[in-house]
């Protein structure tokens, strides 16, 4: 592949692996630990439609490993505001200049820490009304930046969901939601041979992870790794702040 650090490509491929592990068994992580180290493989402009390429095929795959505990009713709901905002936000990113992209991922990824403890901590009953503002939310970003997942993940958790229903609803809406932003961001041109192969490189490293996440998910206890998580992803967006002001 001309133009790409093979080393680079093979330690976001790592990243990858590892970090999909982590998301087979906690719902998130992929599109937060990994944009980092895919931007020293395909620049800041190309992270976003590389990771559509990328984590259609990671939900994909874990969408089928926990395919039999799907809540269908909250996906349904979710999809009714999901949809229509995703593709209007990925029509925005399209738009979006290479500074404003590194400003919006940097700040997203730190905002996110804080953000998700909150919504972990809210208790209520979900209803239609719920899944719409969840949906809305998620869909609304979804477009613009990369690993929101984390932020549907905790909606989801605040409205009851837990276990292999969490991480399978989240696959089931995610799968949907990377497609979408495939077919926007390759009608205007973000998705060349490049995006698609390092796509595939990340998304297929990511594949065996989702079926090793699943036979973990039982016994492997998340608090210590979300800590980690958490410290990575604030690094992370440290690093794109510090990319769109050092251009």
């Amino acid at each position: 592949m001309v133009g790409i650090d093979p080393l680079a490509l093979a330690l976001a491929a790592l990243v990858a692996f590892v970090s999909a592990i982590i998301a087979g068994v906690s719902g998130f992580g992929v599109g937060l630990v990994l944009p980092p180290f895919l931007a020293a493989v395909v620049g800041v402009e190309a992270v976003v439609p590389t990771m559509a390429v990328g984590m259609a095929i990671t939900n994909g795959s874990r969408l089928w490993a926990y395919r039999r505990a799907v809540h269908w009713p909250a996906w349904s709901a979710l999809m009714v505001a999901v949809l229509p905002l995703a593709i209007a936000s990925a029509f925005v990113y399209t738009r979006l200049e290479h500074d404003a992209v590194a400003i919006v991922l940097g700040v997203f990824l730190i905002a996110m820490v804080p953000l998700r403890r909150v919504l972990a901590r809210r208790e209520f009953e979900p209803g239609w009304r719920t899944w719409l503002g969840i949906g809305g939310v998620y869909g609304g970003l979804s477009g613009v930046t990369t690993g929101v997942g984390a932020l549907l993940i905790a909606g989801l958790m605040a409205a009851g969901l837990a276990g292999a229903p969490l991480v399978a609803t989240d696959a089931a809406v995610s799968t949907v939601v990377n497609l979408v932003r495939l077919v926007v961001y390759s009608a205007h041109g973000l998705v060349g041979t490049r995006e698609i192969l390092v796509g595939m490189v990340v998304g297929g490293a990511t594949v065996p992870a989702a079926f090793l996440a699943r036979s973990l998910m039982a016994r492997l206890p998340i608090s210590a790794h979300v800590w980690i998580m958490e410290v990575l992803v604030i690094l992370g967006g440290v690093s794109f702040l510090w990319r769109a002001i050092a251009d």
